[in-house]
């Protein structure tokens, strides 16, 4: 099945949908109410989850409904996932003008970047870029856009046109140093040059992406999104992000969207669903902590899916994946994934949790 959301994540729900239909007609019964809940802001914000602080009639979920006591997330992989790391955006943006205008990893064309420049003497060929001679001499670079959660050291649109524009003579040096600074930004995937980096002991480190850069009246901005592990804090990132700042020339802001969360590994729920994942997929991998889904906000929650397919074989490199329009999943991973639900809902009807 090939299409926009076939993997992630809307395959899944229409394999517990189905799944459903299946154990209403051969009338298996539990001993808990089981129920399918459907988001639609995950990748926005998750505000249908928690409500808008500026907006006191939209409440959010958890705000006017009981949650349930047991939730599964799909969107993520099996065996099964008991936390995840917290997830920020961040806003640098230069107290320096540049002298053109460059947008980069807009969200409507995630995967260009164009630089729009006047009265330079430009090369012919840039490597890695486009050269459009016009009234307006425009640079576009083009990069298959990743996500931002397996963004560690992925080449993106960011590094490939700064890399490109910035060793030009016809630039002033205040241009080439912004051009260099947004590029080793969208090259410090680990936050280390940033110095916002953190390792764990529970959790993968600190993850920065570089997803977009926008010039307003000619001042560059750089969104950052920034996952980070259970041993800091938004409040800490913040203030260090501040002091790059500082040094470097860029007023900073940023955005909280959820908290790191850890969950109990030894729990009877967690080892009785990895067992059955494992069983059926073969494996013998252990529960993990990643992502960011629902599962931040909803009370005694795991990730529990078939995230992850290998598209076929005649799909070119960086074809087929997660977010992007051609993305696939095999029906044989979704049936898989069905009797992994369906045991999962019948071992939970023996144990306590």
């Amino acid at each position: 099945i090939i299409g926009r959301g076939a993997c992630d994540n809307k395959g899944q729900l229409a394999a517990v949908f189905n799944l459903f239909k299946i154990f209403k007609r051969l009338g298996i019964k539990l001993t808990y109410n089981a129920a399918i809940y459907v988001g639609s802001s995950e990748e926005s914000g998750m505000q249908d989850m928690k409500g808008l602080p500026e907006n006191p009639d939209a409440k959010g979920f958890i705000n006017v409904c009981t949650p349930p006591r047991l939730s599964l997330v799909p969107d993520g992989s099996f065996p099964i996932g008991y936390g995840a790391r917290g997830l920020a955006s961040f806003y640098l943006r230069s107290k320096t003008k540049l002298g053109f205008t460059l947008t980069a990893g807009e969200a409507g064309t995630p995967g260009l970047a164009v630089a729009k420049i006047n009265g330079r003497e430009l090369p012919s060929e840039l490597i890695g870029c486009e050269v459009l001679r016009g009234e307006c001499t425009e640079v576009r670079a083009f990069c298959p856009p990743v996500h931002s959660a397996h963004s560690g050291g992925a080449e993106n649109v960011i590094t490939r046109i700064c890399s490109a524009l910035s060793p030009l003579e016809c630039f002033n040096s205040s241009d080439r140093r912004i051009l260099e600074e947004l590029r080793d930004i969208s090259l410090d995937t680990d936050g280390r040059m940033l110095g916002i980096n953190t390792d764990s002991t529970l959790m993968t480190p600190t993850l920065v992406y570089a997803q977009s850069v926008t010039t307003r009246d000619f001042y560059p901005e750089v969104q950052l999104r920034v996952r980070y592990p259970i041993e800091t804090s938004f409040d800490e990132i913040s203030e260090k992000l501040s002091e790059y700042g500082a040094r470097h020339g860029y007023d900073v802001c940023g955005v909280p969207s959820h908290s790191p969360y850890i969950r109990d590994k030894d729990s009877a729920t967690v080892q009785a669903l990895r067992e059955i994942a494992n069983e059926i997929t073969g494996t013998d991998r252990e529960p993990y902590v990643n992502g960011a889904t629902y599962a931040h906000y909803l009370p005694n929650s795991y990730i529990f899916g078939m995230e992850g397919c290998c598209p076929p074989e005649d799909f070119s490199k960086g074809r087929g994946g997660a977010h992007g329009v051609d993305e696939c999943v095999s029906v044989e991973r979704l049936k898989r994934a069905m009797k992994i639900y369906a045991r999962a809902l019948l071992r939970l009807d023996e144990i306590e949790w």
